[in-house]
């Protein structure tokens, strides 16, 4: 009786892990990693979803203006807040990667009404986004970049 009951056992056994081999997510790559916080960020963005939005900073992230993750997390609320008007289109993402750190160019343009504006401005950025890698997930470290619509630097970039 107990012969006749390991063959059908080791069949599903087998079966079973054949299909999880074969149906298992494949880890995602870093481009596409990368990728995907960006898109995380437009969503954020136009959700205006702060701890979305916050999820995509290092705890780490300092920029050339001093500005930290610390005052990211006290400022995003109140200022998704006074928002009337906010969207994010990505253009293009040029990724360097050389793990643990990657630089992106990236070429976006911001729409953006604050509650004290009479009409919304639109901002074509050229931004460096400066990301380091922990464990799988990427996050964003420093910020660099320049808007056409101003002239107005971002950073020590352009």
């Amino acid at each position: 009786m107990r012969r006749k009951l390991i063959l059908p056992v080791i069949i599903l056994v087998s079966v079973g892990i054949s299909s999880y081999l074969l149906l298992a997510p494949k880890p995602l790559s870093d481009r596409e990693a990368i990728a995907l916080l960006f898109q995380k960020a437009v969503i954020g963005i136009r959700e205006r979803n702060a701890p979305l939005l916050l999820s995509l900073f290092s705890p780490d992230y300092q920029d050339s203006f001093g500005i930290t993750y610390g005052d990211i997390r006290r400022e995003l609320r109140g200022e998704l807040k006074r928002a009337i008007l906010l969207d994010l289109n990505i253009a293009n993402i040029q990724p360097a990667i050389t793990p643990p750190d990657a630089r992106v160019g990236v070429h976006c343009t911001l729409l953006i009404q604050m509650e004290d504006m009479s009409q919304p401005l639109l901002f074509p950025l050229y931004a460096d986004v400066y990301l380091k890698k922990r464990g799988k997930e990427w996050r964003i470290i420093r910020i660099e970049g320049y808007s056409g619509v101003v002239g107005q630097i971002y950073g020590e970039g352009f």
